[in-house]
């Protein structure tokens, strides 16, 4: 079941990134839908779907041909930055665990941080942690 979640977010994800594409045209063109649709389409497990996301989202832009913020915001959600980040202190044999633990939760916890940013600030504090100076 994880599985299948993962594919349908991906899937999702990559659906906001066809819908946002002004490339294609403009959003509301018959030719343009017609295009969006057949490239999900050819990944649908459910051809319907496709359909289905492309007509819901088609009058979702604004004057300039921008897809709706809110919907484009979900693709931050596949920077996968708490998984970039632990990468990075591991790397530096800061685990999450012990006494390393409050460290890693004042680097994930602390700040307002977009995906980029908090990977940077893992990066800073991982070239500062001890155990990097001393090996």
């Amino acid at each position: 079941m994880e599985k299948k979640g993962k594919s349908c977010h991906l899937f999702f994800q990559y659906a906001i990134t066809v819908l946002a594409d002004t490339s294609l045209g403009v959003p509301q063109d018959p030719e343009t839908i017609r295009r969006k649709i057949e490239m999900l389409s050819d990944l649908a497990l459910y051809p319907a779907y496709a359909v289905s996301i492309v007509e819901n989202n088609k009058d979702r832009f604004d004057s300039q041909g921008n897809l709706n913020p809110w919907l484009v915001s979900e693709l931050r959600y596949c920077a996968q930055p708490v998984r970039r980040v632990l990468d990075i202190f591991k790397g530096v044999g800061l685990t999450y665990e012990g006494v390393n633990r409050s460290t890693v939760d004042m680097a994930l916890l602390s700040g307002f941080w977009t995906p980029l940013g908090l990977v940077e600030h893992a990066q800073l504090i991982a070239q500062s942690h001890p155990s990097k100076l001393t090996s």
